[in-house]
């Protein structure tokens, strides 16, 4: 009934845009700036949907304005195609995306494609963590630059269930609220927690650093790193001084100092890191009876069958080139690129 739709991608994006909000009207450059398309090419799929009497037109001041027909004779039908039902029992998976001001636009444009999939197909998203980068980068500056993404992420909050893990590098997630509850971030209704369970279908997930072994890597003074000059001006203040801060100062440069110290030595032990992660993930299978891990941390996407039991690995989308995120529903678990959504 509709292979007219489906023929053109921009037009099956173009009616996406309208039922989003079916009353609301749009201008024609307004959608070929939404939908990145020419004006010529806007301007024949607008043809194209009037003809078929889909949406109407009508001038108002200078502006000629698009709506949606909702007297069509097939109008929720029509719906029905273009947002099929979703599965309420899907989630996907996604981790070490690590958002700066520095993140390409390609990566971007990946990102609105996921939460695109995730609002028509999934019933949750799960960022399992490193979502924005936080040790090296200005979040606010972040914020800025990618408003409408951050737009995007809190629209569709309202839609499905987004989860937060917070991984090494955005821990101060964290500070925002209290575990297992609905956090405001940036006004989006997500949800926060240091790991995440879903009973229904056996899912274990985790951003995986929790699960390393850290004890192998012994802080270098050598390094010379910010944490350890701070410790040493600290370590010159008096020590009868009344300052209440002084420790948590201590810790915090201390902190700082592993940190730094883990961060040089990444690459040594990240073998070990990922052997830590399946250990572990070994272990929750056999006592938890999972029947899904998933983990990210290690920057590797990888599946792995582990007793009775899958192992995924996230991987990242920062550092990989193949972007890739786990999706899980009764069916089974896989490992999807995203270039298998264009």
């Amino acid at each position: 009934m509709f292979n007219w739709l489906v023929h053109s991608k921009t037009r099956l994006k173009m009616m996406k845009l309208f039922f989003k909000d079916p009353t609301a009207p749009l201008y024609g450059l307004e959608i070929a700036q939404t939908l990145k398309a020419s004006p010529g090419t806007t301007h024949r799929e607008l043809n194209a949907l009037l003809k078929q009497g889909v949406i109407t037109k009508k001038k108002e001041g200078a502006l000629v304005m698009y709506r949606l027909n909702q007297s069509h004779p097939y109008f929720y039908e029509l719906k029905k195609a273009i947002f099929p039902k979703k599965k309420t029992n899907r989630v996907l998976f996604v981790s070490d995306i690590h958002l700066s001001v520095d993140t390409s636009a390609d990566l971007i444009e990946d990102l609105f494609l996921l939460m695109e999939y995730a609002e028509e197909s999934a019933s949750e998203l799960v960022f399992v963590g490193d979502m924005i980068e936080m040790l090296e980068g200005c979040v606010f500056q972040t914020y800025l630059l990618h408003k409408p993404l951050f737009d995007r992420l809190t629209s569709l909050s309202r839609d499905l269930k987004v989860t937060v893990l917070p991984g090494n590098h955005d821990v101060f997630f964290e500070l925002l609220c209290q575990e297992g509850t609905a956090g405001t971030f940036l006004g989006a209704p997500l949800h926060f927690a240091q790991q995440y369970t879903n009973e229904s279908m056996n899912i274990f997930a985790a951003h995986g650093h929790q699960f390393e072994d850290l004890s192998a890597i012994k802080p270098s003074r050598k390094s010379a790193s910010q944490g350890y000059k701070i410790t040493k001006v600290l370590d010159g203040i008096k020590k009868g001084s009344e300052n209440p801060h002084l420790q948590q100062l201590k810790d915090v440069a201390e902190y700082a100092d592993q940190a730094y110290s883990y961060a040089q030595n990444a690459k040594k032990y990240k073998a070990q890191t990922t052997k830590a992660l399946q250990n572990a993930a070994e272990e929750l299978i056999t006592d938890h009876h999972y029947s899904y891990i998933v983990m990210g941390h290690t920057h590797k996407a990888a599946m792995k069958e582990i007793e009775h039991g899958l192992y995924f690995n996230c991987g990242s989308w920062k550092s990989e080139k193949k972007r890739q995120f786990v999706e899980i529903d009764h069916e089974g678990g896989a490992l999807v690129s995203i270039d298998d959504l264009r």
